[in-house]
């Protein structure tokens, strides 16, 4: 079974049934679980593009890194204050577990909104909005718009790097030329935008008559089936956490 027959929605709602326990949790074994869900729904279900995934990911990764030793090291210690000694680094327990729950908590919000976006289509999540959820079409058609603008930015640049090449022999700018070619690429954004902004216009975007779509969106059985075990799975899992007492309140 392959995330992208499901539909977009559905996905979705597994993203937010993984998401909500992680956020408002504030201890360690909550953000383990759900994660070891989402990998498992990654393995088991996704058809996920691992160069996207990666490229997202990895940089990402330095913020939970980093929110770790900020913990570990500059937290305020609680009582009781028993110390860790680890070579020269003389930290707290209390440090410890904070700089552990805000690490975890990060990693696996990442992980599941990063994972997500990698199984699936931006614009395919858009049309299914619009379709099953009846987001306004100025909304959908309007991420639509600025979400095609990405890849003109990025030939814009790209040319306008190779002109700047040519202009300047292959010299490194300065700060002055630097700043010209970032004001030259907003310029033509912004360009690019306004001959968008009339093109939805003159196709009557403001007019809030009832639109068809080229591609449909279905909500099928399968997709009902999925959702229903998928919170069956992630209530079940949150509910032993809260019974056997691992699970903490809290989102500080």
């Amino acid at each position: 079974m392959n995330i992208l027959s499901l539909n977009p929605i559905a996905a979705l709602l597994a993203v937010i049934l993984n998401s909500i326990p992680v956020f408002i949790s504030f201890d360690i074994y909550t953000p383990v679980v759900f994660l070891v869900l989402a990998l498992l729904n990654t393995i088991l279900i996704s058809n996920i593009k691992i160069k996207i995934f990666l490229k997202l990911f990895l940089p990402l990764t330095l913020l939970p890194v980093s929110l770790f030793f900020l913990n570990l090291f500059f937290s305020a210690p609680l009582p009781p204050y028993t110390k860790i000694h680890i070579f020269i680094f003389v930290f707290y327990n209390s440090s410890f577990h904070r700089a552990c729950v805000i690490f975890l908590r990060s990693l696996t919000l990442i992980y599941i909104s990063i994972s997500y976006l990698a199984a699936v289509d931006v614009l395919d999540l858009i049309n299914a909005l619009m379709q099953q959820l009846h987001l306004s079409p100025k909304i959908g058609y309007s991420i639509y718009t600025a979400w095609n603008i990405i890849p003109y930015i990025k030939n814009e640049t790209l040319r306008i790097k190779n002109i700047h090449l040519i202009r300047f022999r292959g010299e490194k700018q300065r700060i002055r030329e630097t700043i010209q070619f970032v004001v030259t690429v907003l310029i033509n954004a912004i360009r690019h935008s306004e001959r968008a902004a009339v093109s939805m216009t003159v196709r009557g975007l403001e007019n809030k008559q009832k639109r068809t779509f080229l591609n449909k969106s279905e909500w099928k059985f399968l997709d009902t089936l999925y959702s229903f075990v998928y919170t069956f799975i992630s209530t079940g899992l949150l509910l032993v956490l809260i019974n056997r007492g691992l699970f903490n309140f809290g989102i500080g």
